[in-house]
């Protein structure tokens, strides 16, 4: 995994951490969805500002990072970091802030 996927990937998993009530743990496969982890795609919306501010990106308001709207489905932390690097402008995702 290089370095700036694994960085998107890390900030994801404290922001999902700070959505739960209970430890989530900091080792999380890619293959794991939100709802595996106690999460309900309602709070996507209310961790998108965080991510948002976390990695120096705008999630429009109409996208919901753990939801993929098109295939109406839940997305898995793959997904959501695939995802979240998309948003990125390319300099940006050469320089994931710290």
């Amino acid at each position: 995994m290089d370095e700036r996927r694994k960085k998107v990937k890390q900030i994801l998993v404290e922001t999902l951490q700070e959505a739960c009530d209970h430890d989530i743990g900091k080792t999380i496969p890619d293959s794991e969805k939100p709802s595996d982890l106690g999460l309900e795609s309602a709070d996507g919306v209310m961790v998108a500002p965080s991510l948002g501010t976390k990695l120096g990106i705008t999630i429009p308001n109409r996208l919901n990072p753990l939801v993929n709207d098109q295939e109406n489905r839940e997305r898995n932390i793959g997904e959501i970091v695939d995802f979240l690097l998309t948003l990125m402008p390319s300099e940006e995702r050469k320089h994931v802030k710290k």
